[in-house]
């Protein structure tokens, strides 16, 4: 009778610990998605450059807050489309982000290679290890 017992615990444990490790992988993976960063403080845009591209990105700088100090985010628009969304954030950075065009879509951040398109390579520093280079692609 205790051996059932026993086993109906250690399965009821085991569920219950499967459960909660879905929930949390689900809530970890959703949280680290460019699409949820704070707006954050103006800082430029390339569409003053004189460059005749498909896509003005536009620069803020975020008070990360606490140990992250302060953050830049990128976000690209479409011109032809009028769709914005982030290509770039990177926390414990310059507040001066660097920027320089390689293509009409692709352009280098503080460093980090960037393909402006929805689907391209995008940069985020907390998940930097996990994304490719547009270099390695080549």
């Amino acid at each position: 009778m205790k051996s059932n017992v026993a086993k109906t615990v250690f399965t009821l444990l085991t569920l219950l610990i499967t459960i909660v490790n879905i929930v949390l992988f689900i809530v970890d993976n959703s949280y680290y998605t460019l699409d949820k960063l704070p707006q954050g403080s103006f800082y430029s845009s390339t569409a003053g450059d004189g460059l005749d591209k498909p896509y003005v990105v536009t620069f803020y700088v975020v008070n990360a807050g606490g140990r992250l100090g302060s953050a830049v985010r990128a976000e690209a628009k479409e011109l032809e489309t009028g769709k914005s969304y982030n290509v770039y954030w990177e926390t414990n950075a310059s507040a001066t982000p660097l920027y320089s065009w390689i293509s009409d879509t692709q352009m280098i951040i503080n460093d980090h290679a960037i393909e402006l398109t929805p689907d391209g390579v995008h940069f985020d520093s907390r998940t930097y290890e996990a994304q490719p280079s547009l270099f390695d692609a080549k």
